[in-house]
């Protein structure tokens, strides 16, 4: 570019200075600048197809880190889903166990209750086994042991 202007600056000059008679032929000025412009569209040529090369390459590396990125994020998300499930099922099993638990807890309750009541129901027995041991002797004293024999056969005789 800097090259085309730079000889259309010149052709310019040549230009304004034909009228003067002194000056040389256009061809001669020409021939040495259209030679010099068709080497720098060579060389910007060169730079262009270097520069396709290279955004090529460019492209190719960037398909290959995406790739390699990629499996390493596919493998992470294996893992993190292994990890996820062990976790789901720990979980699970300290539901179970929970669950488990407030069963066994349930039923230690109902167990006590149950043995409260029996406790209960003893003290109501062992109340009235004492008045019938009372209520006996009551009646042994009032009837004497030798009559109580006829009239109480039931009754032991100490």
């Amino acid at each position: 570019m800097a090259a085309q202007f730079a000889a259309e600056a010149t052709l310019r000059r040549v230009h304004a200075a034909q009228k003067d008679d002194d000056m040389p032929p256009i061809e001669a000025i020409l021939t040495p600048l259209e030679a010099e412009l068709k080497l720098a569209c060579q060389e910007i040529a060169k730079l262009q197809d270097d520069n396709r090369a290279l955004d090529c390459l460019t492209k190719q590396k960037e398909a290959a880190l995406l790739e390699e990125e990629n499996k390493i994020l596919d493998r992470l998300h294996h893992q993190k889903v292994a990890e996820v499930e062990k976790l789901s099922q720990t979980v699970r099993e300290l539901e179970e166990a929970v669950l488990a638990g407030g069963a066994a807890a349930n039923a230690v309750r109902d167990y006590q209750r149950k043995v409260q009541e029996m406790n209960e129901e003893r003290k109501i027995l062992d109340r009235e086994h004492v008045k019938q041991v009372n209520h006996t002797q009551e009646l042994r004293f009032l009837f004497g042991n030798n009559s109580s024999a006829t009239w109480f056969p039931f009754l032991p005789i100490e």
